[in-house]
């Protein structure tokens, strides 16, 4: 489990303002193929992607419908994970979950906030 607040500098509607197609709010790296990615897929749309042992890529999505993620307002994120699945709550609202394996054949150690493990991708929030 990572539980960690997000206060955005910018709403849901307008999370990619730096020119960057999926801005990344955290990045969990163990290797290539086993890594969680906490991302904007999309205005409105935050997306889980996970990579457990190299058994492919598994992708949910939170349509927040714009509106619900106020810049400023402080929200406590939590990724919780087990051999059957992963979920993403926010404000302790369950609003993703993947029902397919998680089992890291290299557990991701390594966390970038705000960017992805290229520093690409980055997005305008403050952590902690």
């Amino acid at each position: 489990m990572a539980q960690f607040p997000i206060t955005p500098r910018h709403a849901d509607t307008t999370v990619a303002l730096f020119g960057n197609l999926t801005p990344t709010e955290a990045y969990f790296f163990g290797d290539a193929t086993n890594y969680i990615h906490l991302d904007w897929s999309a205005a409105n749309t935050l997306r889980l992607r996970y990579n457990a042992g190299g058994a492919g890529v598994q992708t949910g999505t939170w349509a927040t419908g714009g509106g619900l993620i106020v810049p400023g307002t402080q929200y406590a994120t939590r990724l919780e994970y087990s051999p059957t699945g992963m979920k993403v709550f926010v404000q302790n609202a369950l609003r993703i979950q993947i029902f397919a394996p998680v089992i890291f054949s290299t557990v991701p150690t390594i966390v970038y906030w705000g960017s992805d493990n290229l520093t690409t991708q980055q997005i305008d929030a403050v952590y902690g």
